[in-house]
């Protein structure tokens, strides 16, 4: 069995054995997505997710235990450094070696001790340090980074010292603990708003490999708009309408939102549109996604607005992936006094990036 299998978790899950890239809940026989079929490449956040979310008794007897295993590893740790390691040094006088203990401390300094991992401080700097990665969008590897652990968490001269913590213990211990703790906040202050407006919409990976359905929530107390970020739930079926809707209520129902939505914004796709109706959610067009889709097929219906549009962006797109291409047009930029702007490439999903691809190719125009 593997270091990971070993997790405690495990007790309340098990592998597919049609899919290693699933893993099924023994409680409610739910299939899970472990990110990939690779061991190495795959990831608890989601099945402990399930497990705090539908199962609230066993998700804390998990971290219960995984709080137990990390402390008898850390007991571990501590005492492999506190062994009396012994060096060879040669004397001053010929190559006789002297065997010396290498870990006796200065007569002029105490021995540093580290904080234990429930002491006040060094809960408050495991917390700095999750605020760190939540706020700055961090990665748990930080961490492990050689220059990280380089710093100073207290003062060296100090009789303590803080305990550096792994990226496991940030992933799967103090991030659920965080989520939760935010979450329950978040609830107080939505129980405050007898109305809610949220919205909704589907957004997929460049490399077509993850898509997410976002939920927003928008409210006003005491005269102040609010607005915080409700769920980006994976989608792992297909975009239908029974999906898309069941996916939604979910999310408004793990936040009790169903007496207090007011309306439902989301994009023009007909599945979206279709899945609010069936849900019987009050809801509208995003305007700016509507202003899109007008702007967008009028300049396309034209063959020859079309056939420039094409044009510009090949172009553009020539100057993006050449770096000697671009050189150039900044060598020629100098010499016509042109500002020194980059081509701005038209995106689809972005009605006005070709009017910006028109308006920097027409200043640039000197230099072709």
């Amino acid at each position: 069995m593997s270091q990971r299998e070993r997790n405690p978790i495990w007790q309340f899950f098990e592998k597919s054995t049609n899919d290693l890239s699933k893993a099924v809940c023994k409680i409610c026989k739910k299939s899970l997505s472990l990110g990939s079929q690779e061991p190495k490449k795959q990831t608890l956040y989601g099945v402990m997710q399930h497990l705090s979310k539908f199962h609230g008794t066993e998700h804390i007897q998990v971290l219960k235990r995984q709080s137990e295993l990390e402390n008898i590893k850390n007991e571990l740790n501590i005492q492999k450094r506190t062994k009396v390691s012994l060096a060879v040094l040669e004397t001053d006088k010929g190559n006789q070696p002297t065997l010396v203990q290498s870990t006796i401390p200065s007569l002029a300094r105490p021995k540093c001790v580290q904080w234990p991992d429930d002491h006040e401080i060094s809960r408050r700097i495991d917390k700095a340090i999750m605020d760190l990665m939540i706020v700055d969008m961090l990665p748990y590897s930080l961490v492990s980074g050689e220059a990280f652990q380089r710093l100073n968490f207290a003062d060296p001269d100090a009789f303590h010292k803080y305990r550096l913590k792994s990226e496991k213990f940030f992933r799967t211990t103090l991030m659920p603990q965080t989520y939760e703790r935010v979450k329950a906040k978040v609830k107080k202050l939505i129980a405050k708003s007898d109305w809610l407006s949220v919205t909704a919409d589907i957004w997929t990976k460049t490399s077509k490999s993850c898509s997410l359905l976002s939920l927003t929530g928008h409210f006003i107390i005491e005269h102040q708009r609010l607005k915080v970020i409700l769920g980006a739930a994976v989608m792992e079926q297909d975009h239908t309408r029974q999906y898309i809707e069941r996916k939604f209520t979910e999310m408004i129902n793990e936040w009790n939102l169903n007496c207090k939505i007011f309306l439902v914004l989301r994009d023009n796709a007909a599945n979206m549109a279709c899945a609010m109706r069936t849900g019987h959610y009050e809801s509208l067009g995003c305007v700016s996604h509507t202003l899109q889709l007008v702007i967008k097929q009028s300049l396309f219906a034209d063959e020859d607005t079309t056939e420039i549009i094409k044009k510009c962006r090949k172009i553009v797109g020539h100057f993006y992936h050449s770096e000697p291409a671009t050189r150039k047009l900044k060598e020629c930029q100098i010499q016509c006094g042109l500002p020194e702007h980059a081509l701005v490439q038209s995106i689809d999903i972005r009605w006005n990036s070709t009017y910006l691809m028109f308006q920097r190719l027409l200043e640039q125009k000197k230099c072709y």
